[in-house]
């Protein structure tokens, strides 16, 4: 390891969560968890008075959310980084958070290594820099102007990935199922 350990403060209201999570921090010498919190007001004056280079986030708290806590953060403390973690990958509280200015959510299912990369990756970057949130609002933007009840052909799957870009290439069959869950059709080639 060269350097100092990436400062880690844990936020989640499960006791056993944040057990688990420092216990397997432990395995991992480039990573010192410097406190916990169990809401978002011990979030903000945990992060204040330990100054972590990272904040791993709850979505869901007792007194708030992860989107509420990461704007109020972010605004105290820009120079922190946030990685929100979840069970509920589709709940639209995971947007909110990303556009407060979390550099990733992760779902609570990850293994630790991967979620040590996941924290690696976001203390490794400017704390604003979130690159792929603007493509994934513009295919946002651009799926929910479809009207429903329409059917999209297979370029308008080409036009999502292409936009997707910045996500990593995502092929444009991944789409399908995002159309058809805004009630639009989706029509192969020849059909």
């Amino acid at each position: 390891m060269t350097g100092r350990p990436r400062r880690v403060l844990i936020v989640e209201d499960q006791l056993m969560v944040r057990r688990a999570l420092r216990l397997a921090f432990r395995a991992f010498d480039d990573i010192e968890v410097v406190g916990e919190a169990v809401d978002g007001p011990e979030a903000l004056e945990a992060c204040g008075q330990l100054l972590p280079d990272l904040v791993l986030l709850d979505l869901i708290l007792p007194t708030t959310n992860g989107a509420q806590v990461t704007h109020l953060l972010k605004q105290r403390h820009p120079e922190v980084h946030i990685l929100g973690l979840t069970s509920f990958v589709d709940s639209p509280l995971v947007t909110e958070m990303l556009r407060a200015g979390a550099a990733d959510c992760l779902q609570k299912t990850v293994t630790p290594s991967e979620m040590v990369a996941a924290i690696r990756r976001g203390v490794g970057r400017p704390a604003q820099s979130h690159p792929q949130i603007e493509d994934v609002c513009k295919i946002a933007s651009w799926m929910s102007s479809l009207q429903r009840g329409r059917w999209v052909g297979e370029w308008e799957c080409t036009r999502a990935a292409a936009l997707c870009r910045g996500c990593g290439g995502v092929p444009q069959r991944e789409f399908f199922p995002l159309f058809l869950g805004l009630g639009v059709e989706v029509h192969a080639a020849g059909s």
